[in-house]
Order: C-alpha cells, then sequence, then structure tokens
C-alpha cells in the first residue's frame, strides 16, 4: 500500500537556513513530516531525519 503524500517524510537539505526553514514550514503546512538539516552532507541528514521521523521517503534540497 502506498503512503499518501501527506504522511511522508520529508527531509529539507540546504546552506542557508532561512530557506531550510521556509520550506520545513510550508511543507508541515501541507500535513507532511519534516527534518530539516542544514549543511550538505544528505547521508547525515538522512540518518538524522531517519532517527526524528522514522524514516525519509523523500529528500528536498533548496
Amino acid at each position: 500500500m502506498a503512503v499518501p503524500p501527506a504522511t511522508k517524510a520529508v527531509v529539507v537539505l540546504g546552506l542557508d537556513g532561512a530557506r531550510v526553514a521556509q520550506e520545513v514550514a510550508a511543507l508541515r503546512a501541507a500535513g507532511r513530516r519534516v527534518a530539516g538539516f542544514v549543511g550538505d552532507e544528505e547521508a547525515e541528514a538522512r540518518a538524522m531525519a531517519t532517527e526524528m521521523l522514522g524514516g525519509v521517503d523523500e529528500v528536498v534540497r533548496v
């Protein structure tokens, strides 16, 4: 069974903290479970988001 888009876990990754926060807020408002990570290390961001959200369905780079 596919996970409905509103329940997908997303990690937002980027170097601009304000931009990451803006995207996190927008995705949360849309009903997504979101973790934000300031940096460019996708493996670290995925590990953190997995710990926080129980998994990662999508990585969004900003």
